[in-house]
């Protein structure tokens, strides 16, 4: 697949939202920006959106005029440890910890999905170890996700 240049429009398909991307890091993930939130998400869960699709909400976002929410909360930063073995997991989630700790994040999401439970069970064990980690748990709806709070 061809990498995607700035300013492609694109749909971040794990989401369901579009946006625009910013740049391709040198981890071979892509920065997106999806209305205030900036996301970094692997090639994989991009798809370029279709020209078409894109002016008919540009068409839209010109007639209306947007007002901002007083109350913002900050945006939720996800991590996708599917396919991911321990060893390569901790590791992008170390560097995910650092970046949403600078970013000012609450909390953020960790998606490990369910499998035999060796990789919740190392990421669990690794926030354990964790200062900055005020607690986390298992997603109430979906035990292959775990959500992590600072």
């Amino acid at each position: 697949m061809k990498p995607y240049p700035p300013n492609t429009k694109v749909k971040v398909l794990s989401l369901k939202l579009e946006g625009t991307v910013i740049e391709r890091l040198k981890t071979g993930e892509y920065r997106v920006v999806c209305g205030a939130m900036t996301l970094i998400r692997p090639e994989r869960d991009l798809e370029p959106l279709a020209k078409d699709k894109w002016k008919k909400y540009s068409a839209v976002a010109k007639k209306k005029q947007f007002q901002a929410d007083t109350l913002e909360e900050k945006p939720v930063q996800t991590i996708d440890l599917h396919g991911m073995r321990v060893v390569e997991a901790l590791a992008h989630v170390e560097t995910f910890l650092d970046k949403a700790l600078m970013a000012d994040c609450g909390r953020v999401e960790i998606i490990h999905g369910v499998g035999t439970g060796a990789l919740m069970q190392a990421v669990h064990d690794f926030l354990k170890k964790q200062t900055y980690v005020t607690r986390f748990h298992l997603d109430e709806n979906n035990t292959g996700t775990t959500w992590v709070y600072f």
